[in-house]
């Protein structure tokens, strides 16, 4: 909740889905001061009269890279798809950070471009993971991480330990700025 309320504060909207225990979910409610949409049945999406325009934000928390690809797929059939949104992904799963680059290339598979990961590693330390498709380049907050297959030409996946002080520098970044 922390990275939404500071990273995000001029945003308009948000779209919540996935497995968030109410806690959270409320802490959510609780802290922003934006339109908040809860996505807890795909069926209603397209049914729902608040529905009805582009999101720039979205908050989800799926337990493996297939309930993240049904969920971006509903999103995808549904007015509220934005590929130039930014999309926080919370780790809903037992994997310890271990399924970053999967959830990662899940989401450049759906041609995001700002997708983030926040997970805790197996030594208890809030870890955040994002990609660059185009290039090997972002902020010096970022390290790269290197993985076995890329999916296409450029993907470079980074990572940093999430920190209270600064978590907002460097987190979003213009990824088409350099296309080497």
């Amino acid at each position: 909740v922390e990275i939404l309320t500071k990273c995000y504060p001029n945003a308009k909207d948000i779209v919540i889905d996935g497995g968030m225990n109410d806690l959270i979910v409320g802490s959510i409610y609780e802290s922003l001061s934006f339109a908040v949409f809860l996505c807890d049945d795909s069926s209603k999406i397209n049914n729902n009269p608040e529905a009805r325009w582009k999101v720039n934000l979205f908050f989800m928390a799926p337990d493996s890279e297939r309930k993240l690809q049904s969920m971006l797929t509903t999103f995808e059939n549904s007015p509220w798809w934005n590929i130039m949104g930014t999309y926080v992904i919370l780790d809903n799963s037992k994997w310890k950070c271990k399924n970053a680059p999967n959830i990662l290339k899940t989401a450049w598979k759906m041609n995001l471009i700002n997708s983030i990961f926040l997970c805790t590693n197996s030594d208890d330390v809030t870890m955040i993971y994002t990609y660059n498709p185009f290039t090997n380049r972002a902020p010096k907050e970022w390290k790269l991480i290197p993985i076995l297959t890329q999916p296409s030409k450029g993907w470079t996946m980074y990572a940093r330990p999430h920190n209270s002080e600064n978590v907002c520098e460097g987190l979003n970044f213009d990824r088409t700025k350099h296309l080497d």
